[in-house]
């Protein structure tokens, strides 16, 4: 697929984001080396995931990790290839992973500002929505499966 004007614009502005954005995926991935995907493969990926419906949620109390990501890894079945995105990566491109496994699940709860975080299978027949906030002082982590 070629480049549109509006994707170019896209790329070049999040390039000033980009050390921003890569000290955020260092915190929720164990990537030593991460591998951003073109802002066109960003788009393909993210348009073709629209049409998964959710089929699970759960809120959880944010500091319990492990029910966390044993419900992650209980529910997302893929075990190829996966594509993180954080609301920086519609600028900066989504981040290419060899496996659910590189998530970091003992991230932080200020690691990722936006609170937002989605995992997307390579055959884009699964994802994962993590939406953790803050609600009269006490942190929550919401997850959605979408198949």
């Amino acid at each position: 697929m070629i480049e549109t004007i509006e994707q170019k614009k896209r790329r070049l502005f999040g390039r000033q984001y980009l050390e921003e954005y890569l000290k955020i995926i260092h915190k929720i991935t164990i990537i030593k080396n991460p591998k951003i995907i073109s802002i066109v493969e960003t788009d393909r990926i993210n348009n073709n995931q629209n049409k998964l419906n959710n089929s699970f949620s759960i809120k959880l109390l944010f500091n319990n990790k492990s029910d966390l990501k044993n419900i992650i890894l209980k529910q997302f079945k893929s075990k190829d290839t996966v594509y993180l995105f954080i609301p920086l990566s519609e600028d900066c491109g989504a981040i290419e992973m060899d496996s659910i496994i590189n998530f970091n699940f003992n991230f932080n709860f200020t690691d990722e500002p936006s609170g937002i975080i989605s995992i997307i299978s390579k055959n884009l027949k699964e994802k994962i929505l993590l939406d953790f906030y803050e609600e009269q002082e006490v942190k929550y982590i919401e997850f959605e499966y979408y198949s």
